[in-house]
């Protein structure tokens, strides 16, 4: 008989005590409780893997009524327990440009520590909107990136290409192309085209090196293309030394030809130097490959003369008339 009373109170209550709410969670919401108070309990929560908080979470994240520094702790205790229902309000706050950068940027690293290859899409393309801090949320971005799971996913670098286009800082480039250079392939070449054409001589320099330590002999095509057009001695001796220390690659003789015309139309000697060299190596690889190959000698259009080399135009002073 006590055995069937107590069976019938436990399935009496056992729907009620499934339903009541942590009392945690009550403290939480309640916006009169202090705020360290609050962060405490929140925290220990989330260690204890309490998913329910997800939510309460982002919604006093959501609350513009609340304290920017709880927002901020709320931020980081998503990231903390992995809530990824929370990513696209984290990356609208990262477009909202009344907002601090340093409220932004916890956006960001709340991001990076949810760890979701979706979120990670979005945030990327979400930060080039060109604003003020976009470079600084990009240069936070691409540090998350590095430590990610998904730092050679191929979707992911057309998105670190997209960090060399216009109006991208050069310290965000070198930090994009550095990523890029640990994933080798002919994606990664494509994508390091933009920076090769950059306006900055020092962002084509890295971008140079970049491509060579990526592309290795697929890089040589890609460098002696450059030769033809690159109108800065700086770049061109680094694009030089970078062809000598490639790997001599199995070219047709067309390549040779061009590398001995534009060695020869090179007129700093260090530059030659290099040339000659990198030539050396690919006529060894391409024994028996010199007949049938182009006349060296047939027309072709001059590099235009270098920049640094050219006088500055100066604008005729004008002459006063006297009445």
């Amino acid at each position: 008989m006590k055995r069937s009373v107590f069976f019938m109170l436990l399935v009496f209550l056992l729907p009620v005590l499934m339903s009541a709410e942590d009392p945690r969670m009550t403290t939480l919401k309640d916006r009169s409780e202090g705020m360290l108070a609050r962060q405490i309990i929140a925290k220990s929560m989330v260690k204890d893997r309490v998913l329910e908080v997800g939510p309460v979470l982002e919604t006093i994240l959501k609350n513009t009524k609340e304290e920017d520094r709880m927002r901020i702790f709320a931020m980081r205790q998503l990231g903390e327990l992995g809530y990824r229902e929370a990513g696209p309000v984290l990356i609208d706050i990262t477009k909202n440009k009344d907002l601090s950068v340093d409220f932004r940027k916890v956006c960001v690293e709340a991001v990076g520590a949810i760890n979701d290859k979706q979120l990670f899409l979005d945030m990327g393309m979400g930060i080039l909107l060109r604003d003020d801090v976009a470079n600084v949320l990009s240069k936070t971005y691409l540090d998350i990136l590095e430590k990610s799971r998904f730092r050679n996913d191929p979707e992911i670098l057309v998105v670190l290409g997209q960090f060399m286009s216009a109006g991208v800082k050069d310290y965000v480039k070198d930090r994009a192309m550095g990523l890029l250079s640990e994933s080798p392939g002919k994606e990664t070449l494509t994508l390091l085209m933009i920076a090769l054409s950059d306006k900055n001589p020092e962002v084509r320099k890295k971008a140079i090196v970049t491509v060579a330590k990526a592309g290795q002999g697929d890089a040589v095509t890609l460098f002696i293309s450059k030769l033809e057009e690159e109108t800065n001695a700086g770049v061109r001796a680094v694009l030089a030394e970078e062809l000598d220390k490639l790997p001599a690659p199995k070219l047709r003789h067309i390549w040779i030809a061009d590398l001995l015309y534009w060695m020869t139309e090179e007129p700093r000697a260090d530059i030659k130097k290099n040339l000659a060299s990198a030539l050396e190596k690919l006529k060894a690889a391409n024994q028996g490959a010199g007949s049938g190959g182009p006349d060296i000698s047939m027309p072709r259009t001059p590099r235009p003369p270098d920049k640094e080399d050219q006088p500055e135009q100066k604008t005729p002073a004008k002459k006063t008339v006297k009445k």
